[in-house]
């Protein structure tokens, strides 16, 4: 079983998964910020991010600053692929998704065939911050056909991070000398990239 996005497909990478989430936490905090008169609540807010945050996932699709990015279904269920993954969005608790139609696919939502303990159906899901000293954040969760996780991926714009649902630790990463941190270092041609898939480049620049 694949415990990230990357393993399942190598067109998941970290930098398409990051554009995704960053747009979709853009449009959260800016419309927090404007929608904070008396006359707004928690309905007003809600609404009004849904609605700005699937039209900048259209735009963002139709922009065509990025190859990788297709919108198949521009309805309320708007879904869009990465890659030729579906993908589609939700404003949910991501340990226990309770939004209707979280599990529904549509048409454009069914291109992978179903497969025992294999990632069928994947979602952004947007965390908003339940506390003053929290932050919103964005996962990108792949289920399988029993709504199981196959895998989970975590963003925030201060601590961005993969997170696998298993019990796995990460290996220790050697940490380097002090002294040598404080000689610049040019970048070497390979290092530039190498969390994005081909074509990435290209769009990075644009």
């Amino acid at each position: 079983m694949a415990s990230t996005p990357h393993e399942f497909n190598p067109a998941l990478t970290e930098y398409r998964l990051r554009t995704v989430a960053e747009a979709l936490l853009e449009v959260l905090y800016d419309t927090e910020l404007e929608l904070a008169g008396p006359l707004d609540d928690g309905y007003t807010r809600g609404t009004a991010t849904f609605g700005r945050q699937r039209n900048a996932l259209i735009q963002l699709c139709n922009s065509g600053q990025h190859s990788w990015l297709k919108l198949t279904h521009a309805g309320m269920d708007v879904t869009f692929e990465i890659g030729g993954v579906p993908c589609r969005f939700f404003s949910d608790d991501p340990t226990n998704p309770r939004k209707p139609g979280f599990f529904r696919r549509n048409d454009s939502d069914q291109l992978f065939d179903i497969e025992v303990d294999a990632p069928l159906m994947f979602r952004f899901i947007v965390a908003k911050a339940q506390h003053t000293d929290e932050e919103a954040e964005v996962f990108f969760i792949g289920y399988d056909v029993n709504q199981n996780e196959s895998f989970r991926w975590q963003y925030s714009r201060s601590t961005p991070a993969l997170s696998s649902v298993d019990e796995s630790r990460p290996a220790e990463v050697p940490l380097p000398n002090p002294a040598d941190m404080l000689r610049p270092k040019k970048p070497d041609a390979d290092d530039v990239g190498n969390d994005r898939a081909v074509g990435d480049d290209d769009d990075a620049r644009g």
